[in-house]
């Protein structure tokens, strides 16, 4: 799995008027459906960064312009333009669950933005990826939606929150079932391994899900939480 981020505030309107006219026409047409600017933007860059992280994963050569604890890469705007390849504008599809995926690629994508970043995970396997910096009210859904273990860990924590927050986002996009379905059923723990180690593990009605991968970075650009989640095999 790899994960890439760009930053929405830096979008001209040149840069804006140029990335337009490089989308496909199904993303334009989805641009033109937002009444805000700020929407819109995010809408395009979220098609630009699919485009360039399809390349880069493809390509099978990252580049990792700004490494930020080595798990993922920030990409500026402008070079998202300046890279664009139609070539790779590959059709999507909808699952069962209205989840978009490449129709004849074995390549898998989720996408996410808040305030003024945008995210994107790509893998071989199914994947699920959410990026949060602030929740109104978030004791108030920590107390309906989350377990007792997790409210105990959160405590008044609005990062705890949010790290926990991101996780069920994340399952649920995985999954493509939607939070309304999953994010009651879900429980997320930080433990130790075998080793020693922190780990991050998801159960499910008590039963520990296997064979997922779970990436969580937090504090990233001081105040936002990204959690991902990929199938695996092991």
């Amino acid at each position: 799995m790899r994960l890439y981020i760009t930053d929405i505030s830096d979008v001209t309107e040149d840069m804006f008027n140029t990335g337009k006219m490089l989308v496909p026409e199904y993303r334009q047409e989805k641009i033109d459906r937002y009444q805000y600017m700020e929407d819109k933007r995010r809408s395009l860059v979220a098609g630009l960064l699919l485009n360039y992280a399809t390349k880069d994963y493809e390509a099978d050569n990252p580049e990792y312009d700004i490494d930020i604890n080595k798990l993922i890469s920030e990409v500026p705007v402008n070079k998202l333009i300046s890279r664009y390849d139609k070539a790779y504008d590959y059709t999507i599809k909808l699952t069962a669950n209205n989840k978009p995926e490449y129709a004849d690629k074995n390549i898998h994508f989720n996408l996410s933005h808040t305030g003024d970043y945008v995210v994107c995970a790509i893998s071989e396997n199914a994947v699920g990826v959410d990026i949060e910096h602030t929740r109104k009210n978030y004791l108030k859904v920590a107390r309906r939606f989350f377990t007792d273990n997790e409210c105990r860990w959160i405590g008044e924590d609005e990062n705890r929150f949010l790290r926990i927050w991101t996780l069920k986002e994340a399952y649920s996009k995985y999954t493509g079932q939607g939070i309304a379905l999953t994010i009651s059923d879900t429980e997320f723990r930080y433990e130790k391994n075998d080793k020693g180690e922190d780990i991050i593990n998801g159960y499910i009605n008590k039963d520990k899900i296997t064979n997922i991968n779970i990436v969580q970075l937090n504090n990233i650009k001081s105040e936002y939480v990204i959690s991902a989640i990929e199938k695996t095999f092991y």
